[in-house]
């Protein structure tokens, strides 16, 4: 059973066949660019990503995402609380795949992030939910991901702790919508806007 489990990843491994990371991602929307900076997600680096629930963070990681396999990039998502539904993030459009691993238990989230990046298969690798990274995992990971040639993005809630070391903070949160301009307007399409701001050193940047 094993052979035949390390056979099935092996050839999908193969199939993969990511584009490399050779410059940094952009997710395609100049507001969310323009906080990243530099062009989007830094290939080499981690980039920690932190929010609330319904804060709208994931949303706009799935537009990362989609960006990224629309280039040609293959993604990795870490599951750690087992709640993404896979299913919602089809998209015919991509030319790259979308790999949703789910360990065992959360705290194991960190070690299928390393396993992922080894395997250099991967352009963006996001690792959601999980402890705290130790700083001495934090190095790791950053090494892994610099010989990868892939974005790492660590995925977090505010009252966790912080990563070390990580190239960028971007904290969501909700804002609080305009007032509709007129009847029609308000009886429209939900919308649910987000405030990104980018910090280093504690300091908002954007």
């Amino acid at each position: 059973m094993i052979s035949n489990h390390a056979e099935r990843l092996a050839r999908l491994l193969r199939e993969t066949q990511p584009a490399p990371l050779d410059l940094d991602l952009s997710s395609g929307l100049r507001g969310l660019d323009r906080v990243l900076g530099s062009g989007g997600l830094p290939a080499g680096q981690i980039s920690e990503w932190v929010g609330g629930a319904s804060s709208g963070k994931t949303g706009l990681l799935r537009i990362l995402v989609g960006a990224a396999r629309r280039r040609g990039v293959a993604v990795a998502w870490v599951d750690g609380p087992g709640e993404l539904v896979a299913a919602d993030w089809v998209d015919p459009g991509a030319a790259a795949p979308l790999w949703v691993a789910r360990p065992p238990h959360p705290d194991e989230a960190a070690f299928c992030a390393e396993v992922l990046l080894r395997t250099q298969s991967f352009g963006l690798v996001v690792l959601d939910g999980g402890p705290a990274l130790p700083p001495a995992v934090g190095v790791r990971l950053q090494r892994l991901a610099r010989q990868a040639s892939a974005a790492l993005v660590r995925v977090r809630d505010p009252h966790q702790a912080a990563s070390r070391p990580v190239a960028r903070r971007i904290e969501v949160q909700p804002a609080p919508p305009p007032p509709p301009a007129n009847a029609l307007e308000a009886r429209g399409p939900i919308a649910w806007p987000v405030q990104v701001t980018r910090r280093r050193g504690g300091e908002p940047e954007t």
